[in-house]
């Protein structure tokens, strides 16, 4: 049986790297903050490598992982300090009410700490969408009316953690907004990056093969 994958670099300071599932190499040179596409590739029990891009040696992790028949995973490896923890989310093949789409947020800012949601409709005042998200917390999905929306990010300390993302919210369509970095609002404005990624829902989203691994 097949299923669907793809990979997260979440490593803060992380230089870009090589992903092996399996003996396989699936990705090269993934910067810290995007992502693989997804791919197609076996179910069941594999290994992952991450090396230093351009490297043979020097693992950053290797760990073994179970990839569930017939679903949609995003694999994110983003310990605060170290590539030690694959951290697998599965991803949605679920309906959604006509019109609507949905939208989570998966925190995995360090040192560990909380962030609340806030959510802006055009011209409409901001509302608590997620509260107390914590460090490597992922929230349920909120179900949205499809449209353009602002999000805003907040941290107990006072200062804002990132930018304001704007997203376009599409009917049928799942999304995780990702929140990577350290939380230092003592010393910079914006110290956390946010990645909008749209989740596969059935593998919507455009997806490759994993080539089969060489003996």
């Amino acid at each position: 049986m097949k299923s669907h994958i793809r990979f997260l670099h979440a490593v803060p300071d992380g230089g870009p790297v090589d992903i092996y599932l399996g003996d396989t190499v699936v990705s090269r040179s993934l910067p810290y903050g995007e992502a693989t596409p997804h791919m197609l590739t076996e179910a069941g029990r594999t290994r992952v490598r991450v090396l230093p891009a351009g490297q043979t040696e020097g693992e950053l992790l290797r760990n073994g992982i179970i990839i569930p028949e017939q679903s949609v995973y995003t694999v994110v490896f983003g310990h605060p300090e170290t590539y030690a923890e694959l951290l697998p989310m599965e991803e949605p093949m679920l309906e959604l009410p006509e019109g609507s789409g949905g939208l989570r947020v998966a925190n995995f800012t360090t040192p560990a700490g909380s962030c609340d949601v806030w959510l802006r409709r055009e011209n409409e005042e901001p509302e608590a969408l997620f509260s107390d998200v914590n460090s490597q917390e992922v929230t349920e999905y909120a179900v949205l009316p499809a449209g353009e929306y602002s999000l805003e990010f907040r941290s107990p300390k006072g200062p804002t953690m990132a930018e304001a993302l704007g997203i376009s919210v599409q009917p049928g369509r799942f999304y995780t907004v990702y929140l990577l970095g350290r939380d230092q609002p003592e010393e910079e404005a914006f110290p956390v990056i946010t990645v909008q990624m749209e989740d596969g829902n059935g593998a919507a989203a455009p997806c490759r093969p994993v080539p089969a691994a060489k003996n």
